[in-house]
């Protein structure tokens, strides 16, 4: 059945768009050619299977040894008490002239001319395929030269596309199709060769989670970390790689985020890197991409801990507060940083409590949090040196 011209250009088809998809993408283009297609196969395999099913329960138990010519197609017979053949109750029988006696033929089989759907005809036995839904077995051992062309002459009438060198060509060509498709789907599996590639290094790399804890005024930093925690193992110590830059709406509701983290055991060890983002404008959920870095030495000056700790004691609501108007705010932390003007400096203790600096000091050091507006920047943010974690 896969030999039929229309399933050999389907096949052609599905192998052109499944390496088309895993080397271009373009979903919009190739995912509805290969729904049609898998819904065809199905289709296909659930007829096949029926047709497999009617042709194995019709295949005949008895091998034919004589072929009887008629003008309109022949009649199979089985010579009696030949080695094999299974005689059943309601055979037929008919004589053959022979000479001085007559030879009684049983298990005979009419033919009519076109019944023969296809045949695979070997060196010693023929089986013929017929569009009863019948198969049979033809032993040309037995045969003399003119029933040979006999029956030549008759499969000759078959179908061409029911004929070995069809079925060989259409072989040939699924092979071809086969190999070269499977050769181009693995390439395109290969780092930047294709968008396989990218697919497999998301599965291997990429991990998504909702952002449950999506209010920085109630959640703090902590929430949107429990929230990582759900599908990747974060270590408990994590410093920062490059920045924390998180944008929040007025009312809390968090907006966009954007960092790099490193994790280490209890021991020191670097474990991974952990590249997070998060908009809001494009999902409701935090893209986390693992294994950016292969090693880094952590740095206490860039630790994450305090971030989390001053935030969740830092008076934000009220700082923002002071901005009115502005429908965007930031959060921007470096870690450890030092100032040389006390412009927006703000002294915050582990109770939250805070004060200004004293008007004679010029230089300030510490873990900076930084309260600013992203869409104004005539606004001074507010520079929170966090000294509770040590």
């Amino acid at each position: 059945m896969l030999t039929r011209p229309v399933n050999l250009v389907l096949y052609w088809l599905s192998w052109r768009h499944l390496c088309s998809l895993c080397r271009y993408g373009r979903l919009y283009r190739n995912v509805p050619v290969l729904a049609v297609c898998l819904v065809w196969w199905l289709g296909a395999i659930g007829y096949g299977l029926w047709l497999w099913g009617r042709y194995k329960k019709g295949r005949r138990s008895a091998v034919f040894r004589k072929l009887l010519p008629r003008e309109k197609g022949l009649v199979l017979a089985a010579g009696e008490g030949a080695e094999g053949t299974a005689v059943r109750a309601d055979s037929a029988k008919e004589t053959v002239p022979g000479g001085a006696a007559e030879t009684e033929m049983r298990e005979t089989k009419p033919i009519p001319e076109g019944s023969v759907k296809w045949y695979v005809k070997r060196r010693h036995f023929c089986q013929l395929f017929l569009k009863e839904k019948e198969v049979l077995l033809l032993d040309l051992r037995g045969l003399t030269g003119e029933e040979r062309d006999f029956l030549d002459v008759k499969l000759s009438a078959v179908s061409f596309l029911g004929k070995g060198i069809w079925r060989a060509a259409a072989g040939i060509f699924l092979a071809a199709v086969t190999l070269y498709g499977g050769r181009l789907v693995a390439e395109s599996a290969v780092p930047y060769q294709g968008k396989l590639a990218w697919y497999l290094d998301d599965l291997k790399d990429k991990r998504t989670c909702t952002l449950k804890h999506d209010n920085i005024y109630e959640w703090g930093i902590e929430g949107i970390l429990e929230d990582v925690r759900e599908k990747v193992n974060l270590p408990e110590a994590l410093c920062l790689a490059t920045s924390f830059n998180l944008h929040f709406a007025p009312d809390g509701e968090i907006i966009t985020l954007d960092t790099m983290l490193y994790g280490f055991d209890e021991k020191g060890d670097f474990v991974d890197s952990y590249l997070i983002s998060y908009n809001r404008a494009h999902s409701g959920k935090i893209t986390v991409y693992l294994h950016g870095a292969s090693s880094a030495s952590y740095d206490e000056s860039r630790a994450l801990a305090p971030l989390v700790e001053g935030v969740s004691v830092m008076p934000l609501r009220e700082t923002v507060e002071e901005w009115k108007g502005e429908e965007c705010f930031g959060i921007l932390y470096y870690g450890s940083r030092i100032w040389y003007s006390s412009e927006g400096i703000r002294l915050l203790d582990q109770d939250g409590g805070w004060q200004l600096p004293p008007y004679d000091q010029y230089s300030f050091s510490g873990y900076s949090i930084s309260v600013f507006c992203p869409e104004n920047e005539s606004i001074v943010p507010a520079r929170y040196i966090y000294s509770g974690n040590g």
